[in-house]
């Protein structure tokens, strides 16, 4: 049996979704290793042995402290920890590991995944799409607006490291390069890329079972069933996997996501004990604690200059609707983002 792993990269604001994260995933998968790769410096308000991962890993400790500071000079907190995917996923090859499974932060499991882990021993990388089928022309977001961001969403992915190794490379290649989020130039972090994964990796499984990767832009497809405590998507033969709850914010309820038009909790009454149950779960975790901690490279997303360090003067500043300045020589113009 081949040494499975499962995840997630987040700076320290992040870690009460980590927490929830890491505990429903060894709930539902104890066998399986689970990593919390952190993007940030070591705090010491922070009791890291809390989180019901079997390792907390930092991003010191798999790069090298030159190429730290270039990266964290470059990109914003939300592209930094995107592009650092390809390096944890071949640190954890050195490790030994060979199928490795990467999930967001703010993903929930509710279900064993084992079914993945089988699914690697035959394709090289495994995918959810963002949709499985097209959305009304007039919803927003509609299959337009996921278009550009990538066919297949990377909150969700799955790697066999025995026969990836060159396209990991690869794709750690590009994103060092183009790995922001800049929408007029095609630039949407790290998952644009996968585009190619079916191209450049013959035997890339697209897994369609809507089970998998719920989120606020396939509502239109997946309908919550409950029975017995279980979560089911559209018939009780087909249990909920895990849902990913992108862009919630917990202060902005009825809505799930800011971008997302079509649906919120008044209206979805379906997905509203899901959506106040993660919540609760947040809060339990200490959500407002671990915001309030000041994220330690570059900028943060709507932060502008107050998390800039002592001699990092060419930090990123990037706030909503303004224009922003990428140092070095890659970007040196000014370009409009919007955040995630």
């Amino acid at each position: 049996m081949q040494k499975c792993i499962a995840f997630t990269i987040c700076a320290n604001n992040y870690l009460a979704h980590a927490a929830v994260l890491a505990e429903s995933f060894k709930k539902n998968n104890p066998t399986t290793d689970f990593y919390i790769v952190v993007a940030d410096e070591r705090s010491g308000k922070v009791d890291y042995e809390t989180f019901h991962a079997d390792k907390v890993v930092f991003i010191h400790e798999i790069i090298s402290t030159l190429e730290l500071e270039t990266l964290s000079r470059k990109f914003n907190i939300t592209e930094f920890c995107t592009v650092i995917k390809p390096d944890v996923l071949l640190y954890l090859q050195r490790l030994g590991y060979v199928f490795c499974m990467y999930l967001d932060p703010d993903i929930e499991v509710f279900n064993p995944l084992g079914d993945i882990f089988d699914l690697q021993a035959k394709h090289a990388i495994i995918l959810t799409p963002h949709i499985c089928s097209s959305t009304k022309l007039d919803s927003t977001p509609n299959d337009y607006h996921l278009l550009r961001t990538g066919v297949y969403n990377l909150g969700f992915g799955a790697f066999n490291l025995n026969v990836t190794g060159s396209f990991i490379k690869w794709w750690k290649d590009r994103v060092m390069a183009y790995g922001y989020r800049i929408d007029a130039k095609g630039m949407f972090y790290d998952q644009i890329w996968m585009n190619y994964a079916p191209a450049f990796e013959e035997s890339t499984y697209i897994l369609r079972d809507l089970g998998y990767n719920v989120a606020n832009w396939n509502l239109h497809e997946r309908t919550l069933l409950r029975k017995e405590g279980q979560y089911y998507v559209n018939h009780l033969s087909n249990p909920l996997k895990f849902f990913h709850y992108s862009n919630f914010r917990i202060g902005n309820l009825p809505q799930i996501a800011a971008y997302n038009k079509e649906f919120t909790i008044e209206n979805r009454e379906d997905i509203k004990p899901l959506f106040l149950g993660y919540k609760s779960k947040l809060e339990t975790k200490g959500i407002e604690f671990y915001e309030g901690i000041q994220y330690a490279y570059g900028c943060v997303a709507d932060g502008g200059e107050k998390n800039k360090k002592p001699g990092n003067s060419k930090n990123n500043e990037l706030t909503l609707g303004k224009k922003i300045k990428h140092s070095g020589k890659f970007l040196k113009k000014a370009v409009k983002v919007w955040t995630s």
